[in-house]
């Protein structure tokens, strides 16, 4: 077996979408490939309204929380983002965040960072 695999999010809206075909095809089409098919429960986190931008970096989320942060939150810790990896780096424990194609999901991949936490907001289209 490779490192390959594939991984089908089988939650509500992932079948609503078409997961479910999509996830018994790729098990008959990667019979004799080297590939793993697994599945999940979610992939990410959905919006009802398309996200129209992310904050994700410390100085951007302290500058903004008197507009967009709960008022009666005292936001303390003093690195609050998530961690990309850097362009060309192969290293393991870096963050994902990424935005599917609908606009409406975003689609984690979060790891432990000592002394951090990871944290963004999520700007969705106002009605």
């Amino acid at each position: 077996m490779t490192d390959t695999k594939i991984i089908v999010g089988l939650g509500s809206c992932g079948i609503a979408a078409g997961a479910q075909s999509v996830h018994e095809y790729l098990l008959e089409a990667n019979k004799d490939a080297d590939i793993e098919v697994g599945i999940t429960s979610c992939v990410g986190v959905c919006f009802a309204e398309p996200i129209v931008g992310l904050i994700t970096r410390n100085q951007l989320m302290q500058e903004t929380d008197s507009l967009f942060g709960h008022p009666d939150v005292e936001y303390e810790s003093p690195s609050r983002s998530i961690e990309p990896r850097p362009e060309g780096d192969s290293r393991e424990g870096f963050d994902t965040v990424i935005l599917a194609a609908d606009r409406r999901t975003l689609i984690l991949d979060l790891r432990v960072s000592p002394r951090r936490i990871d944290q963004f907001r999520v700007l969705v289209e106002a009605r």
